[in-house]
């Protein structure tokens, strides 16, 4: 006579379905936790896009409320009597020094922008990927430097920033402040 099998699992294949089960809800879990910081990382670019804070509006208030200007190697700094307040990014009454540079990051060429105020803060941004180069120059009534190489912001100051991206024709932008 034969013995008659219980119907029903093993307990191997019961740790084998709990290990499967297990797994699946690990990769759910990392899913649900990862959401809310990329909604959050895209609700930020959204705010900042609507708000209209482009490179180009922020290089047009630091050249607005620029009394000094300098060339340093990989772009320029101006002395500013209004800059950014790094909480809400709004413009405030703050002495500060803000630079404009090109850096190399990963491989890719980026437009920094560089806050220092007076009490000690400051804060970097990357602005534009692709900028090979940024100059400034009068564009008309220039004045003599001073010993650290700072000079008085002429009437109208010329800046001019070079994008280079793979695949794609050079551009160049001139912002001037007359």
């Amino acid at each position: 006579m034969r013995k008659s099998r219980p119907s029903g699992l093993t307990l191997v294949e019961l740790l084998a379905a709990l290990a499967v089960s297990a797994l699946l809800a690990s990769a759910a879990l990392a899913v649900v936790v990862a959401l809310p910081r990329s909604k959050a990382a895209a609700r930020g670019l959204e705010e900042r896009a609507s708000q209209g804070v482009s490179w180009s509006s922020l290089l047009a208030a630091d050249i607005s409320h620029a009394r000094l200007c300098r060339v340093v190697p990989g772009g320029f700094e101006v002395r500013v009597h209004s800059a950014l307040d790094p909480r809400t990014l709004e413009i405030c009454h703050l002495d500060a020094t803000v630079a404009w540079r090109v850096r190399c990051i990963k491989g890719t060429p980026w437009l920094v922008r560089t806050q220092r105020s007076t009490d000690g803060r400051s804060f970097s941004d990357l602005v534009a990927p692709g900028v090979s180069a940024i100059n400034v120059a009068a564009a008309k009534g220039d004045a003599p430097p001073d010993a650290e190489g700072w000079r008085v912001i002429p009437e109208a100051l010329a800046v001019t920033a070079r994008f280079e991206t793979p695949g794609s024709v050079p551009a160049v932008f001139t912002y001037c402040s007359e």
